[in-house]
């Protein structure tokens, strides 16, 4: 007699295939059965799509189920209900992966996933270069009305200049006349307030600046109970350059030479050029003479390094090296007074010139 209860449920794992792949309504071969293996390239304007699957069990194939998903458009499988196909739309350009699975007569979900990589590419005014380029034109486009605009106000305002000049001759030469005075006053301060605290070779601050930063640095030193260290810095050879290969040349090293020491020095500390091929520096906040000795040494071997100039009659680069002695002098341990401290930084120094080799003395009572 036959029992329905001894009827097991199918195991079958069948195959998912992709049976048909169209494109706006129109058939796009794929192979059958498509693996997956490579991507289906289309354009911009070939966003709508339509896949068409089966699950290969035929015990009863109107009782197999289906799931499928675009990838970057579907969050999550979406039953078919019985349907076999699956259409989309309006898709933008970009990457996607249609996926599909299917279950046997009995519901039992095949292990298999068919899968259909899809590349949508972007259409000409949607790539990133034309963006660019259109930004790009953009900018163009409102720098040339912007230029445009102020040039016929520029335009404009000179013409009325012109008929109010002509119907107050007099007053408006004594007015211009006053304005440009003060224009001119005006430019001459501010050349002088520069010339006055910069070189202007190097862009360092002179011996003035340098004089007025240095003594509110000591005063700072006082109230804080810091020590400080004056470096005077001197250039050997660099008369020899300047006889060889001209003046162009040792300007030359003293721009490099001013770079390097700086590239040296902490954001806190001084350094001007006090004149010719002579450097002065503050070291502000040390615990003593151990790190001015260090600072000292960082700076005769970013000196001593070769330094390229060009030759002034064949224009070929040379390079060319020279040698560095450096006077030291410690606050408040020799001197409170700034100036004090230069010169005794000055007299190590010469000192220090005496052992005719780059390197660095500290003051004392015999460097008198």
């Amino acid at each position: 007699m036959f029992n329905p209860a001894t009827i097991q449920e199918s195991t079958y794992d069948p195959s998912v295939l992709v049976t048909r792949f169209t494109v706006l309504n129109e058939d796009r071969i794929i192979g059958t059965p498509y693996r997956g293996d490579r991507d289906i390239e289309l354009t911009y304007q070939e966003n709508y799509l339509s896949f068409e699957f089966a699950a290969l069990d035929f015990a009863a194939p109107e009782r197999n189920q289906y799931a499928y998903r675009l990838t970057g458009v579907d969050s999550d499988w979406i039953s078919s209900e019985g349907r076999r196909y699956a259409s989309y739309t309006n898709l933008k350009p970009g990457r996607y992966v249609f996926k599909v699975m299917g279950t046997n007569s009995d519901g039992r979900w095949s292990s298999q996933i068919a899968s259909v990589p899809i590349y949508i590419a972007p259409a000409l005014w949607q790539t990133t270069w034309f963006q660019i380029t259109l930004m790009s034109l953009l900018v163009l486009l409102v720098i040339f009305l912007y230029r445009y605009k102020t040039l016929a106000v520029a335009r404009r305002n000179h013409e009325l200049e012109r008929v109010v000049s002509a119907r107050t001759m007099k007053l408006t030469r004594i007015n211009q006349s006053l304005q440009l005075e003060v224009k001119l006053r005006q430019q001459a301060e501010e050349e002088i307030r520069n010339i006055a605290y910069h070189d202007f070779l190097t862009g360092l601050p002179n011996r003035r600046l340098f004089m007025s930063l240095g003594e509110q640095a000591l005063l700072s030193a006082a109230r804080e109970k810091t020590k400080a260290a004056v470096l005077f810095v001197d250039i050997d050879l660099f008369k020899e350059i300047n006889d060889r290969w001209g003046h162009d040349a040792g300007d030359t090293v003293l721009a490099v030479l001013a770079e390097r020491i700086r590239s040296v020095l902490r954001a806190s500390d001084l350094v001007c050029r006090m004149g010719g091929d002579e450097f002065v520096l503050l070291l502000t906040d040390i615990n003593g003479a151990q790190f001015a000795s260090k600072v000292a040494d960082k700076l005769i071997r970013a000196i001593i390094d070769s330094i390229e100039i060009i030759e002034p009659v064949t224009g070929n680069p040379q390079s060319v090296n020279i040698g560095v002695s450096i006077g030291i002098s410690i606050y408040p341990d020799n001197e409170t007074d700034l100036e004090k401290l230069l010169v005794m930084a000055d007299q190590a120094m010469y000192e220090a010139k005496k052992e005719q080799r780059s390197g660095h003395r500290f003051y004392t009572e015999s460097s008198v």
